[in-house]
């Protein structure tokens, strides 16, 4: 955990370093700057000491995007994925995503209103788990699919810290069908496992 920590000093340190040269070169208002990370780390949360998991420790990510353009201060709840980095680093340079390119710009999701998407869709093949899983979130729910096994819902909404699982109420189902279905327009989790 120690180690952690300091990790995370260090890099604060350099981005601090950065930040400070694009200040003394006058370009930092003119710069676009954007900070995030590839995974998180569940530090315990959950029991939990990796990032293989879909609890949000792991699968959520630091982003911080800042420009001279973009409005200071603003916050925005709504999911994102890292697939969105390229557009949005090409929307910087006003250039033109190629058409059968994924992703949104960040610029357009902090700028204007109902630019989203209906899900942000991960996956993990790996150690840990038997089988692979495929997570699939919105504003409202977290829905984990398990190659093999049970699914998890979570109203991240009421329960962001993922604590009861609604996978398995009778009420949810009709939630649990949608997310597999959008899901499977993804991909087949079945064979791609």
């Amino acid at each position: 955990l120690g180690a952690y920590y300091g990790m995370v000093t260090c890099m604060d340190e350099m981005i601090g370093k950065i930040l400070d040269t694009l200040e003394a070169e006058g370009m930092l208002e003119d710069t676009y700057i954007i900070y995030t990370s590839d995974h998180g780390e569940s530090l315990g949360e959950h029991g939990i000491f990796y990032k293989q998991c879909s609890y949000e420790g792991s699968v959520g990510v630091p982003l911080i995007f800042s420009g001279p353009d973009i409005p200071k201060g603003n916050k925005v709840d709504m999911p994102v994925s890292l697939i969105d980095l390229y557009p949005t680093i090409l929307d910087c340079a006003g250039l033109e995503t190629e058409a059968d390119r994924d992703g949104i710009s960040w610029k357009k999701v902090v700028t204007q209103k109902d630019v989203g998407r209906e899900v942000v869709f991960s996956e993990y093949h790996g150690n840990f788990f038997r089988k692979d899983w495929y997570m699939l979130t919105n504003e409202k729910y977290k829905y984990t699919y398990y190659v093999d096994d049970v699914p998890t819902l979570f109203d991240m909404q009421k329960d962001p810290f993922e604590l009861d699982d609604l996978a398995g109420k009778a009420k949810y189902q009709e939630v649990i069908t949608w997310f597999e279905k959008k899901l499977r327009e993804f991909v087949d989790p079945e064979e791609v496992s």
